[in-house]
């Protein structure tokens, strides 16, 4: 009986040409949308896939802003989730979000990378030319005291700036009190140097954490330059080790200045 009504139904259906037409027009339709459906998935997850790539290389890349850090992640997790399950309307969210955010980090990142770069390149070669032309300054004023000291040692009496000594520590203050300018603005740079060395150091072990033995020996040489210095100008122990002392120093200073090179 059923099945003789379904026929006659079949029967008045395929005899209206409306009816078949109107259901013929809904099958089109529907496999239209589907197929652009399809479509837009197969599209959307093409780009948010290289999307996903561009942000996990971010999120690996020291020089990406520090603001979006934290958010790459959890970012590329929902992405994934969203691509593995072909849920359009949620990677075409996720695609959108990444325009909005992360589209232009990457020339951030690169811009990120030359102005840290050249910090360090400007910082390094002013400690690596300019801290051993300081130095030399330094061995010339020690010159001075040396020979102030022997003077007063040997020669029993020295004169420093028209004043008589005979006593090695009143000339070697009087030294040091003639020449105090000169002598606070090479203790002042050493220090400086000392300052400068640790913030490059900070930024190569930030951003190029590979080269973190380049930053150490970035420190190692200022903090030389700062002990040879120090023992140039204000010295310490005797007369007699006074040489043996600075040659230490000096040759530990070359070794370190041949070692560092002029760039990081």
């Amino acid at each position: 009986m059923s099945k003789n009504i379904l026929g006659v139904l079949m029967k008045r259906i395929l005899e209206n040409k409306k009816i078949v037409a109107i259901i013929a027009a809904a099958i089109i339709f529907f496999v239209v949308c589907f197929g652009v459906y399809h479509n837009r998935i197969n599209a959307y997850s093409s780009k948010l896939a290289i999307q996903i790539d561009e942000v996990e290389k971010l999120s690996e890349n020291n020089f990406a802003p520090e603001n979006h850090i934290k958010e790459y992640d959890h970012w590329i997790a929902l992405a994934e989730n969203s691509n593995d399950k072909s849920q359009l309307f949620k990677m075409m969210k996720m695609s959108k979000e990444y325009e909005t955010k992360f589209s232009k980090d990457s020339s951030k990142a690169k811009k990120n990378e030359k102005e840290v770069t050249a910090e360090i390149d400007s910082g390094w070669g002013e400690i690596y030319l300019g801290g051993m032309l300081q130095a030399s300054q330094s061995e010339s004023y020690a010159n001075k005291i040396s020979s102030v000291w022997n003077d007063a040692i040997f020669d029993d009496s020295v004169t420093v700036d028209g004043k008589s000594y005979t006593d090695f520590n009143d000339a070697i203050k009087a030294t040091q009190v003639k020449y105090f300018t000169e002598f606070g603005e090479l203790d002042s740079y050493f220090d400086d140097t000392v300052t400068t060395a640790n913030n490059v150091s900070e930024l190569i072990k930030k951003y190029f954490p590979e080269k973190s033995d380049r930053a150490d020996d970035i420190q190692s040489y200022a903090l030389a330059l700062n002990q040879f210095n120090d023992e140039a100008l204000h010295p310490t122990g005797s007369y007699s080790n006074r040489g043996s002392k600075l040659g230490d120093l000096e040759s530990g200073l070359l070794a370190k200045y041949n070692k560092i090179g002029s760039s990081f």
